[in-house]
């Protein structure tokens, strides 16, 4: 949980959530509960975690209202975690939103400053990122959402400029796909199966209402017809 006073994590116990307390954040959440413990806690906006069951790390990051971005890599086993490396970014707007969009990509929505993709941040921390391209045209960045494209993964971006932007993740690249403009600004989106087709569609919310997208049908067809298509010699 995110508020004014810092992070809480909760657990559940008989059908009820207990916060935990100081002893058990320390031991199993150390990198929020040093934020929790600083002079000023900086109240945080957004947050993502990634764990990499196969290395035992988790991956923590968390955007504030002051812009500060903090990414946590945490070493997590049966009796404990704990911290390892801590990388922290400036941006001089808030964090509206971060999430991890692929194994290896960090995606971060700072407002008016844009979209900036981490890549390998696994490797780099978060020393290499790039703008995302064309996200900063279209008034304050509310929203991204990791999709699943049939060609492999990509994300959303929604504004306050009434646009989303859709693009797809090519190499170290993100590559803009198509935009559409609704009548109202974007505030939230989320990709998921709707139909139950096996195909991800997109809902996005805005100040008007809520608005399904879903694939053509005919690419979609056309798309699984040149997969199966036998390859000529």
């Amino acid at each position: 949980m995110l508020s004014n006073q810092g992070y809480g994590v909760f657990e559940l116990r008989s059908k009820q959530f207990c916060q935990l307390d100081t002893f058990k954040m320390e031991r199993w959440f150390p990198e929020l509960h040093m934020k929790n413990r600083g002079k000023k806690v900086r109240p945080p906006i957004a947050m993502d975690i990634m764990f990499d069951k196969a290395l035992g790390l988790r991956y923590t990051c968390t955007g504030d209202e002051d812009g500060t971005l903090s990414l946590s890599v945490v070493k997590v086993d049966s009796e404990g975690a704990e911290t390892k490396e801590e990388h922290v970014r400036k941006f001089s707007a808030p964090i509206a939103q971060v999430t991890f969009v692929a194994p290896g990509h960090l995606l971060v929505a700072a407002t008016w400053e844009g979209a900036v993709m981490y890549f390998d941040y696994d490797v780099h921390g978060l020393s290499k990122g790039i703008m995302v391209y064309d996200s900063m045209n279209h008034d304050v960045v509310t929203s991204i959402c990791p999709i699943e494209r049939l060609d492999g993964h990509g994300f959303c971006i929604g504004t306050f400029g009434k646009t989303l932007l859709t693009y797809k993740i090519e190499g170290h690249d993100c590559v803009k796909q198509w935009q559409r403009k609704f009548r109202t600004p974007v505030l939230q989106i989320r990709s998921f199966d709707l139909t139950g087709d096996g195909l991800q569609d997109i809902a996005v919310i805005s100040a008007g209402g809520l608005h399904l997208l879903q694939l053509n049908d005919q690419l979609v067809t056309k798309h699984i017809s040149q997969k199966i298509a036998p390859k000529k010699n």
